[in-house]
């Protein structure tokens, strides 16, 4: 059985802060930053989409 996902979310004004942590099953936690050369944890890879509303991004 898959892992919850976790959810976050909080609004100011009339934006929306999500954030969602969630496992793939293609991410091992095995990836090495390339600057540092330190792992980079399987819980920190971070994406930012640009959703939108009835057709417009913010």
């Amino acid at each position: 059985m898959a892992e919850p996902m976790r959810i976050r979310a909080t609004m100011a004004g009339d934006v929306a802060d999500v954030k969602v942590l969630m496992n793939h099953i293609m991410e091992t936690g095995l990836r090495k930053d390339s600057k540092t050369g330190q792992m980079i944890p399987a819980h920190y890879i971070i994406q930012e989409p640009l959703p939108g509303f009835q057709g417009k991004r913010r």
